[in-house]
């Protein structure tokens, strides 16, 4: 059950490079330590210990996560967790007084941290308690210059022109892949960020030791209640519970309505469970490897729907009387010069 997995990254870029890290938030200059790190044990027979842990040099990613657990008894969590949000300095317009600078240092950021303590008292047969302690730290430097109009005619006079705006994937048009257990992935059909799938497609195919234990609670409790037969209706209904106990168990790991139905029809155990794409779009992130142990609630992909996208703009305060809701918008976009788009 105890593993670690190292990293190393660095990106070719040329250019803006603060405005590189600000938009991709990883250091250009590259990033790489322990990616993931989960290590237990158990330190008597009703106490377990359990850590995880990522050290990330570069993007200052950091995490600390250690339980104590003890039966019957409760629970003790001490963990520190820190990340770097990257800014971009360099030089815009400020409204308020019309000055315009460029800062010393365009490359900023800031360190953002959570130190906590947590304690359970949780015995089954008493009224539980919980108490935590968090710590929230913040530590660098962020701009505070903002851009002004660009003075592009665009229509008339009475045009407001913003600069920057950027682009966003629509939030409503996205969904995440992950799992309500653990295990490995034994093959990936999608390996590369960027990837299109369509709705059903088969990413990838997985273990999980607590999916086929389930299967085979299934597979012998129906097995039973065929061979008790009529001669004790009693026994027979209690192992047909049992059937449709461990049923619903597979329902509420997730568990594909085919390897359901498969089960039902008196099939055997699958070891292999296929994990599809649950909507059609755009691999926009990808953090599932062929190999790699996962945890339930892990986000394994993350599938966009790009037909439609938000374009975000950034309005002044004094601006804000002239924007209303169905308001045509003139867009003038790098890529395509001299097109205008309208919306």
């Amino acid at each position: 059950e105890n593993y670690i997995d190292f990293s190393l990254g660095s990106a070719l870029q040329s250019g803006d490079r603060a405005g590189f890290q600000k938009d991709m938030q990883v250091k250009k200059t590259g990033f790489g330590g322990i990616d993931d790190l989960f290590f237990t044990t158990s330190l008597n027979d009703t106490t377990t210990l359990k850590l995880r842990s990522h050290v990330i040099g570069g993007n200052n990613d950091f995490l600390l996560d250690l339980q104590i657990d003890k039966e019957d008894v409760g629970y003790l969590k001490f963990g520190y967790k820190e990340y770097r949000v990257f800014y971009d300095g360099t030089g815009g317009y400020w409204p308020t007084n019309g000055f315009s600078s460029t800062t010393d240092n365009e490359e900023l950021a800031v360190d953002r941290g959570n130190l906590w303590l947590e304690l359970g008292y949780t015995p089954e047969d008493a009224v539980n308690f919980v108490f935590r302690y968090d710590l929230f730290t913040r530590e660098g430097t962020k701009d505070s210059l903002s851009w002004g109009d660009t003075g592009l005619a665009i229509s008339s006079a009475a045009t407001r022109n913003l600069l920057p705006s950027f682009w966003r994937i629509d939030e409503k048009r996205q969904q995440i892949v992950s799992t309500r257990y653990e295990g490995w992935i034994e093959r990936l059909m999608v390996n590369t960020t960027g990837q299109a799938v369509r709705r059903g497609d088969a990413l990838m195919e997985v273990y999980s030791p607590e999916l086929v234990l389930a299967q085979q609670e299934y597979i012998a409790a129906t097995s039973a209640a065929r061979d008790i037969g009529e001669s004790n209706a009693d026994l027979r209904t209690s192992v047909q519970r049992l059937a449709e106990a461990a049923l619903q168990r597979l329902r509420n790991l997730d568990a594909p309505q085919g390897l359901l139905d498969h089960l039902k029809r008196g099939g055997a155990v699958r070891r292999l469970i296929t994990i599809h794409a649950p909507s059609s779009g755009v691999v926009v992130k990808k953090n599932a490897i062929q190999g790699m142990r996962f945890m339930s609630g892990d986000l394994l992909y993350q599938v966009a729907d790009i037909s439609h996208v938000w374009l975000i703009a950034n309005v002044f305060e004094q601006d804000l009387g002239l924007v209303r809701e169905g308001q045509t918008a003139r867009i003038v976009v790098n890529a395509f010069a001299g097109a205008m788009f309208e919306g």
